[in-house]
């Protein structure tokens, strides 16, 4: 049902609600008119501490009533939001519809834009730009997302998204570009400055991984291994570790019977810096934190 608000109320910011009754009084018992309180100022706050207009009986969003006294009725399934966040402040200049989120919209197209905005000193490298649904407890200029094992990632628009993701959208056109991934240089997952993050392939990104918690050499693609024979004994051995142009993971065995354990390690590393050493050569792209 679409109510004339004009009917009852008028605009004025020196009210809580920035409405004021049209008329002054009111009927009280017996049929009376009674002179309306606070000099016709309508609503108050409601138990959740929204502003709210009574009519009928009948509980009303002032921010909706205020929207629609001057643009009329707000469209089926969409809300009324305040740009500055502040669910206080009804002024006609601080209100504007929710976004209207496309039905087929894909993740990283250029509505990201709406809402976020780049700031590298931010922790998750992003800041909202507004809100995008009532109620929201964040506010333009809050650090968006939240950290989980390194990584920050955001929830908004009915999805979820990795901050990183978004950053290198807002820099690059909000193309996606498909088989390629994202890579953080520096190997931290939580930094993502947009000089920090580069467009690689899936086997770039494979060979770029931080060096496993099993690993137990210290040494970044280098493993000690004790490996049981078809004879039944046991030997034990150094392994170099790494992944050629094609992607495909190559290995280099080195043994603590025939070198020494020091030597065998020693050798491990040595053969697998070489191997990087050539395939950057070819544009491997294996970044200086390997192999430390």
């Amino acid at each position: 049902m679409t109510i004339d608000w004009a009917k009852h109320f008028e605009y004025d910011e020196n009210s809580l609600t920035c409405l004021v009754w049209k008329d002054k009084y009111r009927l009280g018992r017996g049929g009376k008119p009674v002179r309306r309180i606070n000099d016709g100022h309508a609503g108050n706050l409601s138990p959740s501490g929204y502003p709210v207009v009574t009519l009928d009986k009948r509980p009303y969003s002032a921010q909706k009533v205020v929207w629609e006294l001057f643009n009329g009725p707000v469209p089926e399934g969409r809300d009324i939001l305040p740009k500055d966040g502040n669910a206080l402040n009804c002024k006609i200049e601080n209100l504007e519809l929710n976004f209207e989120i496309p039905k087929d919209v894909y993740k990283y197209g250029s509505y990201l834009a709406e809402f976020f905005e780049y700031d590298p000193e931010s922790p998750s490298g992003l800041r909202w730009k507004r809100i995008y649904k009532k109620g929201s407890t964040s506010k333009p200029g809050d650090v968006v997302g939240s950290n989980d094992n390194g990584y920050w990632r955001v929830h908004a628009l009915g999805s979820h998204y990795k901050a990183h993701k978004i950053v290198w959208a807002l820099h690059n056109n909000f193309e996606r570009q498909e088989g390629l991934h994202i890579d953080h240089i520096d190997g931290n997952p939580s930094n993502n400055r947009i000089e920090n993050l580069r467009l690689v392939s899936e086997h770039l990104n494979a060979r770029n991984k931080p060096m496993m918690k099993n690993n137990k050499s210290g040494i970044h693609g280098v493993c000690f291994q004790t490996v049981k024979t078809k004879a039944g004994n046991y030997i034990e051995r150094y392994v170099a570790g790494w992944r050629g142009l094609d992607g495909k993971p190559k290995t280099k065995c080195f043994s603590v019977g025939k070198y020494g354990a020091e030597l065998a390690e020693f050798f491990a590393q040595e053969y697998r810096l070489h191997q990087i050493d050539l395939l950057n050569l070819m544009g491997a792209g294996y970044t200086d934190r390997h192999g430390t």
